[in-house]
């Protein structure tokens, strides 16, 4: 089973006195048959069937987009009321705590990024000090004669490879060879 979508409008109905036509507002043709037929009560002087017209309309209208079973479950506007009450304080407390975390996460990524600039920084500065000794283990190679080379073979006259001739050329330069 299923009702009438969308919100209702209420017109007075021309070809009955005193009765009051709910019909959807979409702009339908007056012309369909309406949702509801509303006539009011005769022992109210001069009728109410407008007014309760109104009001139903007005209630349709408040209900609209809520399930069925919220309707069917006994909601009624004081039990809505005090639902969106309780999902706007919500709302409040979490657009509170998004802000939180978007400072939390903005001063967490500031601090990284300097902390990561420290890092970048110490590497570099431990990778100009090897290119440095590399740089004036060069020089000395560059100004050393036959025999200071000669120095840095082993026994068996074989020259180091890799850092130990790094190291071999650093003692060499220590000695002042």
């Amino acid at each position: 089973m299923s009702h009438t979508k969308g919100k209702l409008q209420y017109r007075k109905n021309p070809w009955d006195e005193g009765k009051y036509d709910l019909r959807p507002d979409d702009s339908t043709p007056w012309a369909y048959a309406p949702v509801a037929h509303v006539k009011g009560d005769k022992r109210v002087t001069g009728g109410n069937g407008e007014a309760n017209a109104r009001r139903l309309a007005a209630c349709w209208n408040a209900c609209d987009g809520l399930p069925q079973d919220a309707l069917d479950g006994g909601w009624t506007a004081l039990g809505l009321s005090q639902h969106a009450k309780q999902l706007e304080d919500e709302n409040v407390a979490l657009k509170a705590e998004v802000k939180r975390l978007q400072e939390m996460l903005e001063n967490f990524t500031s601090s990284a990024y300097w902390r990561l600039k420290d890092l970048e920084a110490d590497a570099l500065k431990v990778e100009n000090e090897k290119l440095r000794k590399d740089a004036e283990r060069y020089r000395w190679l560059r100004v050393a004669d036959a025999t200071m080379i000669k120095s840095l073979a082993d026994e068996e006259g074989m020259t180091p490879e890799g850092e130990e001739f790094d190291e071999a050329i650093d003692a060499a330069m220590k000695e002042g060879k």
